[in-house]
């Protein structure tokens, strides 16, 4: 991520503007982060795996219009993160705290997953 912070802004209003954005973009995504680092424990998520989180995943992905907020991401390790993206396993629902406790996600395998013999512990 780059520290836009640091740089001196040009006298160009529309840069001035565009670099404006990134850091409000930036701030954000510093603080969801670490909501989500909070709630996680910073844990990967996938069910019975206490593994250290190496990814946020975006349960919509943002190509998809998905949010840049806590309960569209996912703390996972690099394992499962890679099954996801893999197109292996798949991962639904919001994952933020719902009365208290961190709500359900529904995790599923894809028909490629079911091919390849995995399966998901309950």
């Amino acid at each position: 991520m780059i520290d836009y912070s640091v740089l001196a802004l040009p006298k160009s209003s529309r840069a001035v503007e565009k670099i404006q954005r990134h850091r409000q973009r930036d701030a954000l995504v510093r603080v969801v982060n670490a909501q989500v680092d909070r709630r996680d424990e910073r844990r990967c998520r996938f069910p019975l795996c206490r593994k250290m989180m190496q990814h946020r995943h975006h349960i919509t992905y943002r190509s998809r219009v998905g949010r840049q907020h806590a309960d569209n991401l996912v703390s996972l390790c690099a394992k499962h993160h890679a099954l996801i993206h893999g197109g292996l396993v798949r991962v639904e629902g919001p994952a933020n705290f719902v009365g208290g406790n961190i709500s359900k996600l529904k995790w599923a395998l894809t028909n490629l997953g079911v091919q390849a013999g995995l399966t998901i512990p309950s």
